[in-house]
């Protein structure tokens, strides 16, 4: 069975083709082998590579396009066939709100998702679809930390067997 790596990294070189130019993805792979030695699909595995990368060539625009491949190519897809996005919504959710409190505890989980409430009435799973508020929420509470968090995050969500279903 194909892990989700294998999955996610051709349709992000897909993505950053179409949207961005086979020469800014040319730029980024070649950044990432002169910084870390690694290839975009590798990249995935250790995402926090992939946006340092991001963030050096884009910017805070990084977030945004970061965001943008969520929406349009997991969610989207996952769109097609709506009681397989119910449940990858749903593991999704799981996974997030799991890492969270394995990683910072139950009162930061309580505190990020009451701040999203706060902020934009969304609860975490509205926000997964518009991961760019959470994403501000948790630049709100932990600075440039949360860069690292949504790594862990991602590496966390990637290897939860049941998500690779």
């Amino acid at each position: 069975m194909q892990n989700n790596y294998d999955a996610i990294a051709p349709s992000l070189r897909k993505y950053i083709e179409d949207n961005l130019g086979k020469s800014t993805l040319n730029k980024i792979e070649q950044r990432l082998i002169e910084k870390y030695g690694t290839s975009l699909g590798e990249s995935v595995k250790e995402f926090s590579k992939l946006d340092n990368i991001l963030r050096e060539i884009f910017g805070e625009g990084a977030t945004e396009l970061e965001s943008k491949f969520i929406q349009n190519n997991m969610i989207e897809q996952s769109h097609k066939n709506i009681e397989n996005w119910i449940v990858f919504k749903e593991l999704l959710v799981a996974s997030i709100r799991k890492s969270i409190e394995v990683n910072l505890g139950k009162s930061t989980l309580n505190r990020i998702e009451k701040r999203l409430e706060e902020r934009y009435e969304f609860d975490i799973t509205q926000s997964i679809e518009n991961f760019s508020k959470f994403d501000s929420v948790l630049r709100e509470f932990f600075g440039a930390g949360a860069i690292g968090l949504k790594s862990r995050f991602i590496q966390y969500i990637i290897n939860e067997k049941l998500l690779r279903k």
